[in-house]
């Protein structure tokens, strides 16, 4: 399983399967899907557009 899948199933069940976990999950309004791992201030990593991320 790809390191982002298991972070977001992960995200979705409430477990952590890496390192760091994710602790938000935010979908822009242009349709883009931002992570904010662990100890951070801000979902700045992007997983890709939302249709992409919900058929992985």
């Amino acid at each position: 399983m790809p390191p982002v899948l298991a972070a977001l199933v992960g995200f979705v069940i409430g477990a952590q399967f890496c390192d760091p976990g994710m602790e938000e999950i935010v979908v822009t309004p242009d349709g883009s899907v931002l992570a904010r791992t662990s100890g951070e201030g801000a979902a700045t990593h992007l997983l890709g557009c939302y249709p992409k991320v919900l058929r992985s």
